[in-house]
C-alpha cells in the first residue's frame, strides 16, 4: 500500500472526529422581542448552545427582562422579582446550560437570582447590616455556587462581594476566608466576578490597605476538607495537651520521694 493510500484512512478518521462547530463557520442573530428594541448578551455555556443576557421590552412597556437563549426554543423571556418596577437582567449561565443567574428588581432594589426551569427565578437573600441590593455575576458549572455583589442602597463604600450556596445561603467572602484562618490583612473585597467550574476558586477586584482598587482571587476548599482540616487541628490540640498531661506527671513521679 502506498504512502498516499495509508494516508487516506486517517484524513477520513480526522474529519470524522473534528467538532462540528469547527467545520461550519455561522452567524446567527438572536433577535429582539416583539416590540423591543434591543438585546445584549452577557453570557455563554460551555458547548456554546445557550446564551443570556437582557432584551428591551416592547412597545407600551418599560424595562429590561432576562433572557435564555437557545436554537430550539429562541429567546425564551425569565420574567422578574416580584415588587418594584420590572427589570432583570441575566449576567451568567452554568456550563451545563440549566442555571442562570443575574438580578431582577423588588420593591427594596436590584435583587440577585438563580434562574432554573423547574423553579423559575428565585432571590438569593441579604446580607444582613450591609445592604439589600444585590448582582450576581458568576456561577460554577452545576449552577450550586453564585457569587456577586452587595451594595446599601447609594453608599458605595459599603459594597461587599458575597458567596452563596444552598447549603448556606448568602455570605460575605471575606467572612467565608477569615473563617478558614486567611488573614486579608485590611483588604476590603467589593467585588466577585469569576467563579472555576468546581465553585472553590473565585477571581474578583476590592481596595487593598494601601487605598487602591486591586484585583485578586481566593480558594475555597471543599466543606469536607475545612472539616477535616478543623478535626485536624482540634487532634492536635488534644494530642498537645494530652502529651504536656503525660509528661507533667512523669515529671511529677520523679520528683516525688521513693517510698521503700
Amino acid at each position: 500500500m502506498s504512502r498516499s493510500t495509508l494516508g487516506l484512512p486517517i484524513a477520513l478518521a480526522l474529519l470524522i472526529s473534528t467538532p462540528a462547530s469547527l467545520l461550519a463557520a455561522s452567524f446567527t442573530p438572536l433577535g429582539v422581542l416583539p416590540g423591543g428594541q434591543f438585546t445584549t448578551a452577557h453570557g455563554l455555556s460551555a458547548d456554546g448552545s445557550t446564551v443570556v443576557g437582557n432584551a428591551s421590552l416592547g412597545a407600551g412597556e418599560v424595562g429590561n427582562e432576562a433572557f435564555r437563549w437557545d436554537a430550539v426554543r429562541g429567546l425564551q423571556r425569565l420574567g422578574d422579582l416580584p415588587g418594584g418596577p420590572f427589570h432583570s437582567n441575566a449576567q451568567a449561565i452554568s456550563a451545563d446550560g440549566h442555571f442562570v443567574v443575574g438580578h431582577g428588581r423588588t420593591e427594596r432594589g436590584p435583587q440577585a437570582f438563580r434562574w432554573d426551569a423547574v423553579h423559575g427565578m428565585r432571590a438569593l437573600g441579604e446580607l444582613p447590616g450591609v445592604g439589600s441590593r444585590s448582582v450576581a455575576q458568576a456561577v460554577s458549572a452545576d449552577g450550586s455556587t453564585v457569587v456577586g455583589y452587595v451594595i446599601d442602597d447609594g453608599d458605595d463604600d459599603s459594597r461587599e462581594a458575597f458567596i452563596w450556596s444552598e447549603r448556606s445561603g448568602m455570605q460575605a467572602l471575606d467572612v467565608v476566608l477569615a473563617s478558614l484562618g486567611i488573614d486579608l490583612n485590611g483588604w476590603r473585597l467589593t467585588d466577585a466576578v469569576g467563579i472555576s467550574d468546581d465553585g472553590r476558586t473565585i477571581a474578583g477586584s476590592g481596595r487593598s490597605p494601601g487605598g487602591r482598587t486591586e484585583a485578586w482571587i481566593a480558594v475555597v476548599p471543599e466543606p469536607g476538607t475545612a472539616i477535616l482540616l478543623g478535626l485536624s487541628l482540634m487532634g492536635l490540640a488534644i494530642h498537645g495537651r494530652s502529651a504536656s498531661s503525660v509528661t507533667a506527671r512523669r515529671r511529677q513521679a520523679d520528683s516525688s520521694p521513693v517510698v521503700t
